[in-house]
C-alpha cells in the first residue's frame, strides 16, 4: 500500500468508530438515562451526570470523527502531491505526537477509573455511591473509546514508519 492507501484506511476506521460512537450513544445510553431519570432511586439518580457526559462526549467526538476525517486522505492527497517528502514527514510527526497522547489518556482514563471505583466505597450516601459508579462507567467508556482510536493509530504508524519515505 502506498501513503494515500494507509491514511485512506485509517480515516475510514475511524469515521466509523464515529458512527459506532454516535449510535451506541443514542440507540444504549440515552433511552437508559431516560429510565433512570423517570424511575430512578437516589443511586441511579447519582449516574445521570456522568452517563450524560459520556453521552454529550460520544456525540461530540463523533461527529467530529465523521466530520472530519471522510475528508482527510483527500487533503493529504492534494498536500503529497504537492511536497510528498515534507508531507508524510509532517503527517508521521503528528502521528507520534497522536500516539503519546492516546497513551497519556488510557493512564488518565485507568487512574480516574480507578479513583471512581474507591470513592463509591468511601461514601455511605446512596447518591454519591451512584455518582462514583457513573463516573467509573464514564471513565470505562473513554477508555475503551480511546483504546480503539489507539489501536488502529498504532497500525498506521507501524505503516508509516516501515514506508521508504521516511529517510
Amino acid at each position: 500500500m502506498n501513503f494515500i492507501e494507509h491514511v485512506t484506511v485509517w480515516a475510514k476506521g475511524d469515521a466509523l468508530q464515529g458512527k459506532w460512537m454516535m449510535g451506541i450513544s443514542l440507540l444504549v445510553v440515552v433511552p437508559v438515562l431516560f429510565s433512570l431519570i423517570k424511575n430512578g432511586n437516589y443511586l441511579q439518580k447519582g449516574m445521570i451526570l456522568p452517563l450524560g457526559l459520556l453521552v454529550v462526549l460520544n456525540l461530540a467526538y463523533g461527529g467530529f470523527l465523521l466530520s472530519s476525517k471522510p475528508k482527510y486522505p483527500a487533503e493529504m492527497e492534494k498536500l503529497y502531491h504537492q511536497n510528498p517528502s515534507l508531507t508524510f514527514k509532517q503527517e508521521y510527526e503528528k502521528v507520534k505526537g497522536f500516539d503519546k497522547s492516546y497513551t497519556l489518556t488510557k493512564y488518565l482514563w485507568t487512574a480516574l477509573l480507578t479513583l471512581s471505583i474507591l470513592g463509591y466505597f468511601g461514601f455511605s450516601q446512596e447518591y454519591f455511591q451512584g455518582l462514583f459508579i457513573g463516573f467509573a462507567l464514564m471513565f470505562f467508556g473513554l477508555l475503551i473509546v480511546d483504546v480503539f482510536l489507539h489501536s488502529r493509530l498504532k497500525l498506521y504508524l507501524e505503516a508509516l514508519s516501515q514506508s521508504n519515505l521516511l529517510g
